[in-house]
């Protein structure tokens, strides 16, 4: 089926945070053709646009008609609701679909409460507690189904750490990180690179996350199978056993990272109110490795907000799926 035509009102930051979710998710069935606003701020102010600000809101109607636009994603624009409000009821009325991302969106999860006040749409927020007995049940689960995965798979993991043995080092790879309430805990790997120490600091491009091949790749033989299957993450089933991790969650990342990305993304530090996991939502979106870390900040809050059992399992089966592709 073909995705529907797509402009997206309010070219801004969140405007073009929903622009790169369609394009990033065909699923949606939105393909975004263009923009609409009066004042688009610089792009690169507000990240990549993945189409062109087609015009101001006053030509909506007759951008629908040049462009055959089948939808209309409202997201924030300069545009007075009276004045807006009209010209959406009218494309509505001709079979076009309308959609509106709230304000205050980031306090939103699935368990939003529609309760009207008279003939006033009222919705009431009800949050995550991650302190929870919810919570609570889930890391125990976790522990227990650690436990298992470790008897399980204890000959593959014995078998990989030959493999590691045969070259020169240790066969777990150490590495401090952050992980719930800011405490930091040593991430453990099966190692898949030499010992030889970089010839220069890493420093990632600017807005993107650290991870993958930094620098010279210095991957052994072994390593590069083992990145590629991700079968070098199997020794964090030991963090999540300990209570420092769990199955699903936001990946925890180095202190060094987390000082400069708490101080110059919003939200960033939220990810901490939760263990971090050895897979998460992020993760099975593609967001790995070297990435957008606004978008993976955005993937991870919104896993918190919305956390359920039902959607971790979901995720671990997504996991399941994506490790047959090739990983960095």
């Amino acid at each position: 089926m073909a995705a529907r035509r797509t402009v997206i009102v309010g070219a801004g930051q969140v405007g073009a945070r929903v622009g790169r979710r369609l394009q990033q998710s065909p699923a949606y069935g939105l393909e975004p053709i263009g923009y609409i606003d009066d004042a688009p701020p610089p792009a690169d102010e507000v990240g990549h646009r993945p189409a062109p600000v087609l015009g101001a809101p006053g030509d909506l109607l007759k951008i629908v008609d040049e462009h055959r636009v089948e939808h209309i994603m409202v997201a924030f624009s300069s545009q007075p609701d009276g004045q807006l409000l009209p010209v959406l009821r009218r494309c509505a009325a001709q079979g076009i679909g309308v959609s509106l991302v709230p304000r205050l969106f980031d306090l939103i999860n699935n368990r939003l409460a529609y309760e009207p006040v008279g003939g006033l749409p009222v919705a009431t927020l009800r949050t995550t507690d991650p302190l929870g007995w919810t919570f609570t049940l889930k890391h125990a689960i976790d522990r227990v189904i650690a436990v298992v995965l470790i008897v399980i798979l204890a000959p593959l993991l014995a078998f990989i750490a030959l493999l590691v043995k045969r070259t020169p080092g240790p066969v777990l790879f150490r590495q401090r990180r952050i992980g719930r309430d800011n405490r930091p805990f040593d991430v453990l790997k099966f190692r898949t690179m030499t010992e030889e120490p970089p010839t220069s600091r890493f420093v990632p491009v600017n807005g993107q996350a650290p991870g993958g091949i930094e620098g010279v790749d210095r991957r052994t033989r072994v390593g590069r199978w083992l990145r590629r299957t991700s079968l070098d993450e199997l020794p964090q089933l030991f963090n999540v056993a300990r209570g420092e991790m769990s199955l699903v969650g936001p990946r925890p990342e180095r202190p060094e990272y987390v000082e400069i990305f708490e101080a110059g993304l919003a939200r960033y530090a939220e990810r901490h109110r939760v263990r971090a996991g050895i897979t998460g939502l992020s993760q099975v979106q593609g967001l790995r490795g070297q990435c957008p870390i606004a978008d993976r900040v955005e993937l991870d809050n919104y896993y918190i907000d919305n956390w359920s059992l039902g959607l971790d399992l979901k995720i671990l089966l997504m996991t399941l799926i994506a490790v047959v592709k090739p990983a960095e």
